[in-house]
């Protein structure tokens, strides 16, 4: 069987063709397998400064949920300094104030910054920083004046302007920076209602994200929720 030039030339096109479909099938698949498992760029560091006196039943809830939604890997709880037992990632007995070189480009997320953040903040920060605290409510600024002022070479974004739950702002967080999603693609919804035994119910004054109709709460707060009010009835 005799080759002409032009037949050597098409088939070579058509095997370049199927070895960058081939590829291309093999980076999809690969994206969405990294994507599933929560993989991250091993230099994005998520930061929990925790500034509550101990590590409440309500917080370790949410400090568990913030280690599965972004890995142990890629979180750092920090200012523990008791509880550190019940927390998965890394933990620091230090404050991240004491800690900023292990950090690099840090960025606070402060619900008074004027900048929300965005997909773009992904390339110009090593670390993002939450203040972790149970929130007062109306808001008292305990973010600012706990890290923001008190750094202040810091850049600092917000979320929005609503008070969220600390394990959200990191789950929004991570629909931003790592998913790509801008903030104002994603549903929120603000104040939620726990229905409880009895006819009782709880108010969560906090803006929650919604993903599949539903908001995203900590994996056992619910039941949390109904063993505390079962408890104040008695």
């Amino acid at each position: 069987m005799h080759w002409f030039p032009c037949e050597c030339v098409m088939l070579c096109h058509y095997n370049i063709i199927a070895a960058g479909v081939f590829w291309m099938f093999l980076s999809l698949l690969a994206a969405k397998y990294l994507n599933a498992i929560n993989f991250y760029p091993c230099f994005m560091r998520f930061i929990i400064e925790h500034l509550d006196p101990e590590v409440f039943r309500w917080c370790e809830l949410e400090y568990k949920h913030i280690s599965l939604v972004v890995s142990e890997e890629n979180v750092v709880f920090t200012n523990v300094r008791s509880g550190a037992d019940k927390l998965s990632g890394r933990i620091e007995e230090k404050s991240v104030k004491e800690l900023k070189p292990d950090f690099g480009k840090i960025c606070i997320l402060d619900p008074k910054a004027k900048k929300t953040l965005s997909p773009d903040d992904a390339s110009l920060f090593d670390s993002f920083l939450f203040g972790g605290v149970l929130g007062n409510h109306p808001m008292d600024g305990r973010t600012e004046k706990e890290l923001s002022a008190q750094m202040p070479d810091c850049e600092i974004r917000n979320l929005g302007d609503v008070q969220m739950s600390t394990d959200t702002a990191v789950l929004v967080a991570k629909r931003i920076l790592v998913d790509k999603i801008p903030f104002d693609k994603l549903e929120f919804k603000d104040e939620i209602e726990i229905e409880l035994d009895d006819g009782f119910s709880n108010i969560l004054p906090y803006r929650y994200l919604i993903e599949d109709g539903k908001p995203v709460l900590p994996y056992g707060l619910i039941d949390y929720l109904m063993h505390e009010d079962e408890t104040n009835q008695m």
